[in-house]
């Protein structure tokens, strides 16, 4: 079996805060320690400071087809002046 996974998606990018603009990913999550620290990944958390009010969709990209994807692993962050 093969895995092919667009490395955009699979290493952490983007600032620890978030106006609303730009691309940001927590890179792939529950890696083990001693592979993701090698690979640049956070392990099991990841933390990001919304800046602007909004709504703001996200989404898993191996268990979901994208924010306006039909279901999966999607959710949406809701943030109030």
């Amino acid at each position: 079996m093969k895995f092919i996974q667009n490395y955009q998606t699979f290493l952490p990018a983007g600032e620890k805060s978030f106006d609303g603009t730009g691309y940001h990913n927590s890179g792939f999550l529950g890696i083990p320690p001693e592979i993701g620290g090698q690979l640049g990944l956070l392990g099991d958390v990841y933390e990001l400071t919304f800046t602007a009010a909004g709504e703001y969709a996200y989404y898993c990209v191996l268990h979901a087809s994208g924010p306006e994807g039909p279901g999966g692993m999607i959710g949406k962050v809701i943030v109030e002046a």
